[in-house]
């Protein structure tokens, strides 16, 4: 059984992504979208990126096993987000390489499991670290967006080229922040409780949105396809 709350909540996410990603995607083919581009805009996108990156750091946590199981699990489970997340710098390049897709959600969720995986295991219960280093990795992430380079070889942690453009972009710092905390938090509050299922109010509607949680991989890779099929169909007739 898993947390439905946790899937509820990614399942939110799903939403907000989706919807974000349909205005994002009318405003790319023509169809104006004005709200993307003003700072509410701005700030949903952020927060839909904050509710993935949060969530996946508190499910990292919860990872059942020994140290040498979790340990597998989690690289095993990076590995594959990674997989699928240079899948996306392959179509996004194909599709249109100005705006490709190098270091995204999928990037930073795949580098982050990896590098906390192998942080616990050479250090133990990472919990004791992560009160400063999550804090520390967010003023870095800002610190080093304002540093000017034409140079894209530092694009991943956050040093931004002059001139370049992509679809999706969160790089390791300050993102890898949001991750710790979520670790935290599922280190605090979920990885010592039982799992439950729902039964207030309105539970038909939070097993739909928790089943959109539980399957916003496959959720995330099949919509931008279907999405810009749709939007190319509709601009042929």
């Amino acid at each position: 059984m898993r947390f439905w709350n946790i899937d509820f909540l990614r399942g939110i996410a799903v939403i907000g992504m989706v919807a974000y990603n349909w205005a994002y995607a009318l405003d790319y083919f023509g169809f104006a979208m004005p709200m993307i581009h003003a700072a509410t805009g701005w700030l949903f996108s952020r927060t839909v990126a904050f509710m993935f990156v949060f969530i996946a750091g508190i499910s990292f946590t919860l990872i059942r096993g020994d140290a040498i199981a979790r340990y597998s699990k989690r690289i095993d489970h990076g590995k594959k987000i990674l997989f699928f997340a240079f899948l996306i710098t392959i179509i996004t390049y194909l599709f249109d390489s100005k705006y490709t897709v190098w270091f995204g959600v999928l990037h930073l969720i795949g580098f982050s499991l990896i590098i906390m995986a192998d942080f616990e295991k050479r250090f133990g219960n990472a919990n004791k670290f992560l009160l400063p280093l999550a804090p520390i990795s967010i003023l870095l992430g800002i610190w080093v967006q304002s540093i000017i380079t034409y140079n894209p070889f530092l694009l991943m942690f956050g040093v931004f080229p002059v001139g370049m453009a992509t679809f999706d972009y969160l790089p390791v710092f300050p993102w890898i922040g949001y991750f710790m905390l979520g670790i935290f938090v599922g280190e605090k509050i979920f990885n010592r409780r039982k799992p439950s299922e729902y039964n207030g109010f309105g539970k038909a509607a939070v097993e739909k949105i928790a089943f959109l949680g539980r399957h916003s991989l496959g959720i995330y890779l099949l919509h931008q396809p279907v999405l810009i099929l749709t939007l190319k169909v509709v601009g042929a007739i």
